[in-house]
């Protein structure tokens, strides 16, 4: 099917890629300072399902039907850093509440409780005029890796930390 200009040119305003607002509510372990995480954060994934489908062979014919459906799991978060270290000070505190060896050169260590350390993340998409159109909220994070966002060197660049945070499920929603 083709479409003609005057078709396309009647879509309304599309979704941009760079009006968003992330934030974090927790955890209690480490709270983040959300305003200053969503200031330096660049980009962000987006919360993903995957549907499986169940095969059942019938007379000769292959039939499909829904079945089990698991959360991807996993999201990543870039951020830039200052020379305070904002976002380094924030995501390691919550590194350190999921590990904090007991004494130096010891390999015992301790952590907080699992519900001192989740979090949520809500993620919001807005139009060009600033207001919500979709929020994602991510339920139940952990903190499951995080970068420094470079290395020691010549060059000239910024530190780019990056967070790897796993959820156990998200909500979407249409604003």
């Amino acid at each position: 099917m083709n479409f003609s200009a005057n078709q396309v040119n009647q879509l309304g305003d599309l979704q941009t890629t760079y009006n968003w607002i992330i934030s974090f509510n927790g955890p209690s372990a480490a709270p983040i300072a959300s305003e200053d995480l969503h200031l330096r954060c660049t980009s962000t994934s987006i919360p993903e399902r995957t549907s499986e489908l169940l095969e059942v062979q019938l007379h000769g014919h292959t039939l499909l039907r829904p079945g089990k459906v698991t959360q991807n799991g996993e999201i990543t978060l870039n951020f830039v850093d200052d020379v305070d270290a904002t976002v380094m000070t924030n995501l390691r505190a919550i590194e350190q509440a999921m590990w904090s060896a007991d004494a130096e050169q010891d390999s015992k260590g301790t952590r907080a409780d699992y519900s001192e350390l989740k979090f949520n993340i809500t993620m919001i998409l807005q139009d060009h005029k600033d207001v919500g159109k979709q929020t994602y909220t991510l339920k139940d994070c952990l903190l499951k890796l995080l970068s420094a966002g470079g290395e020691l060197n010549s060059e000239n660049d910024f530190f780019k930390p990056a967070l790897t945070v796993s959820y156990n499920y998200f909500n979407w929603k249409k604003n």
